[in-house]
C-alpha cells in the first residue's frame, strides 16, 4: 500500500507529528505533496523516509482554470488564514493525487489528510481494502456530506472517473459555495457500484444504513471525523480558540457522546482506541482529530 498526502501552503508543524504516527503501522512508501519546499521541516519529514513531490510536477492546470472561471462559487475562508483557499484545495487534492498515480503508475492508494491519524497495519487495511474489488472506499458522516479524510483509492481509472465527474459539477453547478463533501456525495449516490463504504458505527441503532453496512467485513470502524471530535476537539477556529472536548460533532449524525471509549497498549508498545459496544472492544481504524491537537491521540510520544 502506497501512502499519499497533500499540502499546498505553510506546511503546518502538526504534519511530522502525524507522519510519525503513519510509520508505527506502515512500512511501506509515502508521498508528500507540496508547494512549501523550503520549508525546514521538509528535512524532519525525510527522516521518515518520506517521498517530497513537488507541487509543480503533479499541478492540474485544467482545474486551476475550472476554479479560475467559478471562484465565485467558492467559499473563501479568510478567518483561517493560510488555509483560507480550502474550499479549494480540497477538491485540489484529489487532482494532484491523480497526477502522481498516473506519474508513478500507483495503485492501491491510501490517500490521508494531515489531520487523520492510522492505528491498524496498512497491511491489514489493504487486505480488507481489496476483498470486495471496490475503486474507492469512502466514508459517510450524514445524509449530505461524504467523508474523505481516510479515503481508499485503487488505481488511477477510479481517481480520474471521480475528478472528470465533480469538474463537471463544478462547470454546472448554481450553488454558490461548492463542498467536496457534498460533490462526493452526489458522485457516490450515481456511482454506487464504483464505491465502497467503510463503517462507522457497529450498529444501525436508530441511524442510516450506510454507517455500518460494511461492518461485517471489517469488524472494526472508521472515523470520519466524529469520534476525533468527541475525543480531542473541533477546530479552535470554530469555537473561539478553546478547545472543548466530549461534545456532539453537529456534521455527523451517530452521537458519539453515548460510547464509552478506551485506550489500550498492544504488543508494540502502541496506544491503541477502541469504542466499547455491548461489551466488545471495536478497533478504531483511524481518528480525525479536527482540532488540529495530534500528539494526545497518537501512539507513541
Amino acid at each position: 500500500m502506497n501512502i499519499v498526502y497533500s499540502y499546498i501552503g505553510v506546511i503546518p508543524d502538526y504534519t511530522l507529528d502525524s507522519i510519525k504516527q503513519c510509520r508505527l503501522f506502515h512500512d511501506g512508501k509515502i508521498f508528500f505533496i507540496t508547494n512549501d519546499l523550503s520549508n525546514n521541516i521538509i528535512n524532519s519529514i525525510k527522516k521518515y523516509n518520506v517521498d517530497i513531490i513537488d507541487y509543480k510536477s503533479v499541478i492540474d492546470n485544467q482545474f486551476l482554470n475550472l476554479v479560475n472561471n467559478n471562484i465565485k462559487k467558492f467559499n473563501i475562508c479568510t478567518q483561517l488564514k493560510d488555509r483560507k483557499l480550502l474550499f479549494i484545495r480540497s477538491f485540489e487534492r484529489y487532482c494532484l493525487v491523480k497526477n502522481l498515480i498516473k506519474n508513478l503508475n500507483l495503485q492501491n492508494i491510501l490517500f490521508l489528510e494531515i489531520d487523520n491519524l492510522i492505528y491498524n497495519e496498512t497491511n491489514n487495511l489493504l487486505k480488507l481494502f481489496t476483498k470486495n474489488n471496490v475503486k474507492m472506499s469512502l466514508m459517510w458522516m450524514n445524509n449530505e456530506h461524504i467523508s474523505t479524510g481516510l479515503c481508499f483509492i485503487k488505481d488511477f481509472s477510479a481517481i480520474y472517473n471521480m475528478t472528470e465527474k465533480y469538474n463537471s459539477n463544478i462547470t454546472n453547478t448554481n450553488e454558490k459555495c461548492i463542498s467536496e463533501m457534498k460533490e462526493h456525495m452526489k458522485i457516490y449516490v450515481n456511482n454506487k457500484h464504483q464505491f465502497e463504504l467503510l463503517p462507522i458505527s457497529p450498529t444501525n441503532d436508530k441511524y442510516n444504513k450506510n454507517y455500518y453496512k460494511n461492518y461485517k467485513n471489517y469488524n472494526s470502524i472508521f472515523d470520519a471525523a466524529g469520534i476525533g471530535v468527541y475525543l480531542f476537539g473541533l477546530e479552535l477556529s470554530m469555537t473561539n480558540y478553546k478547545l472543548k472536548l466530549y461534545q456532539k460533532f453537529n456534521w455527523c449524525d451517530i452521537d458519539y457522546t453515548k460510547y464509552k471509549f478506551i485506550f489500550k497498549i498492544d504488543e508494540k508498545n502502541r496506544k491503541i482506541p477502541y469504542l466499547v459496544f455491548n461489551n466488545e472492544q471495536i478497533l478504531i481504524n483511524n481518528l480525525h482529530i479536527h482540532s488540529k491537537i495530534i500528539k494526545p491521540a497518537m501512539s507513541k510520544n
